[in-house]
């Protein structure tokens, strides 16, 4: 699995948000999945993925407020 949390940067402290986030592989370039994060908790999961791809995580704000963000060469962790 690949699993993330999604959050604004401000101060006091980091607030989730809810923002679509891609997953790709690394390799190809191709689209593998696409999730929304949890509104409440920023949280994101992709699940039953090639565990032996990198991959590169995007996430997009579609409010336009910010630029996406990117996270590359990210292996999958076996979940039991």
């Amino acid at each position: 699995q690949i699993a993330g949390t999604v959050k604004e940067s401000s101060s006091p402290a980091d607030i989730p948000i809810k923002r679509r986030v891609r997953l790709f592989n690394e390799d190809s370039g191709r689209l593998v999945r696409e999730v929304w994060s949890d509104p409440a908790t920023g949280a994101y999961q992709f699940t039953r993925i090639k565990g032996n791809t990198k991959y590169t995580v995007v996430c997009h704000d579609y409010t336009l407020a910010h630029r996406a963000v990117v996270a590359d060469r990210i292996v999958p962790v076996k979940i039991s």
